[in-house]
């Protein structure tokens, strides 16, 4: 009974890791790259997102703030487009014309997910925001992506739960 008991808590344990080793085969945390920190609302800057693995790359943007209206987000006059990857790379160039919170997310072609993070955007004329002038990278987009922790719990509640049903159930055959 033992034996049993340890092959399905084996079973479980693996079950739930699948897809947690799933995510991490696609999601790149460094893929995505914006040629401005801070972007100015109204003022065009490129997004490069580097991949070797899909010949073609679609970046959504959209924003956080409801009063945004999907009109302010323009990639070549859309809020999503897709480009083909040449030397391992795709780019975009990308004009948010309202200042608030937008979140960028990089796709394969069959919505895999590459890569994805979040940026601000200022309001023109507001100096003490923008960037420094650094266009090194990203700089203060901060990584975002899929956790495993809540899989993990969740696991463990499956498997506290399996093993107090199996001790009830022995405890009442016993008695029986």
């Amino acid at each position: 009974m033992n034996r049993r008991a340890i092959t399905t808590a084996a079973a479980t344990a693996g079950l739930v890791l699948v897809p947690t080793a799933a995510m991490a085969e696609y999601a790149d945390p460094d893929a995505l790259v914006a040629s401005d920190a801070t972007p100015v609302e109204g003022e065009p800057f490129e997004i490069v997102i580097a991949t070797d693995d899909f010949e073609e790359v679609t970046l959504t943007v959209s924003s956080e703030d409801e009063d945004v209206p999907d009109g302010a987000i323009e990639i070549a006059g859309t809020a999503s487009e897709t480009n083909e990857v040449e030397d391992g790379e795709a780019t975009f160039t990308v004009t948010l014309d309202e200042a608030g919170t937008y979140e960028l997310v990089a796709t394969g072609p069959n919505g895999e997910l590459i890569d994805s993070a979040t940026i601000e955007v200022v309001a023109a004329g507001d100096e003490d925001a923008q960037d420094d002038g650094d266009d090194s990278g990203v700089g203060g987009l901060p990584e975002t992506g899929a956790s495993s922790t809540p899989l993990v719990i969740g696991a463990a509640v499956l498997l506290a739960a399996g093993a107090g049903a199996m001790v009830f159930a022995r405890s009442r055959q016993t008695q029986a």
